[in-house]
């Protein structure tokens, strides 16, 4: 084992390392030891590692600052503010108000509530450690008042601020090539009802896919539909009331309830928080037509920006109004087309619904030009014919949609069409998903 220890201004550096035999490329190698003293400037001693050198000439730190050196791969520093630690792909910046402010102690959390104790101690800017220690699984810090603060390295990579958070499940992000190749994502009713294994494959669809198809159900509303929706959660009641059987009557004030054509569109865009999942189950159909059409909105979202970046990123900065009207009804939201994750830049949401956007009132006239051409781009990928799946839902076929990723429509239909579904809330069936692993965003 190679040794060193650094002194350097205010701090005491101790850093080991095993031999390159005993390391495992896939986890940090050093096991590294700053403690913050006031002790003077001195050389370095028994300096053999790669970046360390033996000699007699006085370190010059920067002012205020303190590093901790991993040896040979760096994995950890020190500095005023906060912590640098590198582990394996990720690169952290760790504030020490953030560290303070996290503190998952028994005096800082409550571990049955899953919840802060905030009334023990008032947050200061200016907490300051002791210490610092990082084994390669543990960061551990002794502040200045004598507490201890403890990160198992996991959950500091699931919870601090990097470029790297994904969902467990790759998605595939589809056209209707794709997936027709793939097959459509379904799961028998039997098998859905009776295993957790069955809603597991159902959640998985729905997180890869953006839907996902319930097969041989009970051809009826209530054994059937909703039996079927509510093994996921409960379901989100709306002013449609909460679920529905409905057919071409026109009773409301939606295209819905009608014969004609529906393009591809996801709902609730009129909503501040859209509902997460709808859920369609053709009772009957006495005619011809009708056909259910699927498109993948990230797919969309993608392409989009990969030919014009700049009307991506208009779509996830101007926010525009949807409305939905009635003669008791007033119902309005702003927001965005497209929902980005705030670090990651990653996919999170479409909202795109040409039948509710209501009257421009949010842009000057000097950003409208720009906004209306990247709609229209992203109505191009919408409507593109290659990114279109066309489904003949029958009797016994449950289909779930993910609302905030992919859009549905219908072919115009002759004949009796009777239809029975509902919402799912979008945080309760991704908390689902979250306690079978399968999402984290």
């Amino acid at each position: 084992m190679h040794r060193t220890v650094l002194s350097i201004g205010r701090a005491v550096v101790r850093c080991s390392q095993w031999s390159a035999g005993q390391l495992k490329k896939s986890t940090p190698s050093t096991y590294c030891r700053a403690i913050l003293s006031n002790q003077a400037p001195s050389s370095f001693v028994n300096g053999n590692t790669q970046n360390i050198h033996t000699t007699s000439r006085k370190w010059q730190p920067e002012e205020n600052k303190v590093y901790v050196l991993g040896c040979r791969s760096n994995n950890v520093k020190v500095n005023a503010d906060g912590i640098s630690l590198k582990y394996g792909e990720y690169d952290m910046e760790l504030l020490f108000v953030w560290l303070r402010d996290h503190c998952r102690c028994s005096e800082c959390y409550n571990h049955t509530t899953n919840q802060k104790n905030l009334q023990h101690r008032k947050l200061h800017s200016e907490d300051l450690p002791s210490s610092v220690e990082f084994d390669g699984l543990v960061l551990s810090i002794t502040w200045s008042d004598g507490h201890l603060t403890s990160y198992d390295i996991n959950w500091l990579v699931d919870n601090t601020y990097h470029q790297q958070h994904t969902d467990q499940v790759d998605k595939v992000v589809w056209d209707k090539e794709t997936i027709e190749t793939a097959g459509l994502p379904t799961v028998h009713f039997k098998e859905y009802m009776d295993s957790d294994e069955g809603l597991r494959k159902h959640l998985y669809n729905l997180v890869k896919f953006g839907f996902s198809i319930v097969t041989e159900a009970p051809p009826v509303h209530h054994m059937g539909t909703l039996e079927v929706s509510t093994r996921i959660c409960f379901k989100q009641e709306t002013h449609f009331g909460p679920d529905w059987t409905f057919t071409s009557n026109n009773e409301r004030g939606d295209t819905a309830y009608s014969t004609m054509y529906l393009g591809a569109h996801t709902d609730n865009t009129y909503f501040t928080n859209p509902s997460g999942i709808q859920v369609f189950h053709v009772l009957e159909h006495n005619g011809d037509g009708g056909q259910t059409l699927l498109v993948d909105g990230q797919h969309c979202a993608e392409q989009l920006r990969a030919k014009h970046p700049e009307d991506f990123d208009i779509l996830t900065r101007m926010v525009i109004p949807h409305e939905y009207y009635e003669e008791k009804l007033r119902i309005r939201s702003l927001g965005t087309v497209l929902s980005v994750h705030p670090t990651t830049r990653q996919f999170l949401q479409i909202r795109y619904n040409p039948y509710d956007r209501s009257p421009l009132y949010t842009l000057p006239p000097d950003q409208q030009k720009a906004f209306y051409r990247a709609y229209e781009n992203l109505t191009k990928e919408v409507r593109d014919e290659s990114n279109e799946l066309w489904v003949k839902l029958r009797p016994g076929m449950v289909l779930f949609v993910d609302n905030w990723r992919a859009m549905h429509g219908r072919a115009s239909f002759t004949g009796r069409r009777l239809v029975s579904g509902c919402y799912l809330p979008r945080d309760d069936w991704a908390s689902r998903a979250r306690l079978m692993g399968l999402m984290n965003l």
